[in-house]
């Protein structure tokens, strides 16, 4: 399940984007090196739907860890951009667990341009499951001077033929993007969810991007807010 974000809570929304809007006017090159990225956070529920009490917008998040094993999750994904530098998000969105990535790319692009026009990237970095010809075109199309650097599926000839060694260089930056997934769960309660329903999920969300975002404007200074984002 997914609602376009202005929707799911427009006044948050634009809180948001004010705020991303700040960081490019005060930060070089913000936004020149973006991630995306998604996190998994566990609904206020469980999956049984007659066991206690269910939360009817969840869905169940699969994702396999570096040893190969499965993990379930029954809540939603929070997917975020970030600038890789500063290690600071500049949109997210919120859907149900069983949601593609792929999915949620575009939107997200579309997000940082809603808030501002200063989002031009150079480099959009995103893991395999992101690999997908509609995602790498929509990156070309819309914004001309960037490069969609995307973990390409094996599967994916092309897009592994076009894979390189500078490729290689760019997509370590990806790692910024699940420090700053790590950090907003571990400091900012993004995976303490204690209410139901996509929407106020989506609010809960936002609160806990919002409470970053605030302290990095509020350092003052460009190292002040690297030292936020480590």
């Amino acid at each position: 399940m997914a609602i376009p974000h202005g929707r799911l809570s427009p006044t948050a929304s634009r809180v948001l984007w004010a705020m991303s809007h700040r960081f490019h006017e005060t930060l070089p090159d913000f936004g020149k090196s973006v991630a995306i990225d998604s996190t998994d956070i566990k609904a206020w529920s469980n999956g049984g739907k007659h066991k206690g009490r269910s939360d009817k917008d969840a869905g169940w998040c699969v994702k396999t860890n570096t040893e190969g094993n499965k993990k379930y999750t029954w809540g939603y994904k929070v997917h975020i951009l970030a600038d890789t530098r500063y290690e600071l998000p500049i949109a997210i969105d919120v859907t149900a667990g069983n949601v593609h990535d792929s999915r949620r790319a575009t939107p997200l692009l579309r997000q940082g341009r809603y808030a501002t026009n200063h989002f031009w990237p150079k480099h959009v970095i995103m893991d395999a499951a992101y690999s997908s010809d509609k995602t790498r075109d929509h990156v070309r199309r819309c914004y001309p001077e960037a490069v969609a650097v995307i973990d390409p599926n094996p599967g994916h000839k092309r897009a592994m033929a076009a894979w390189n060694a500078e490729a290689a260089v760019i997509y370590r930056r990806r790692t910024a993007i699940e420090r700053v997934n790590s950090r907003l769960k571990a400091h900012r309660r993004l995976d303490s969810v204690r209410v139901r329903g996509l929407r106020k999920v989506a609010v809960h969300a936002m609160l806990s991007v919002m409470v970053l975002q605030a302290q990095a404007l509020a350092s003052g200074s460009r190292q002040s807010v690297r030292r936020v984002a480590v």
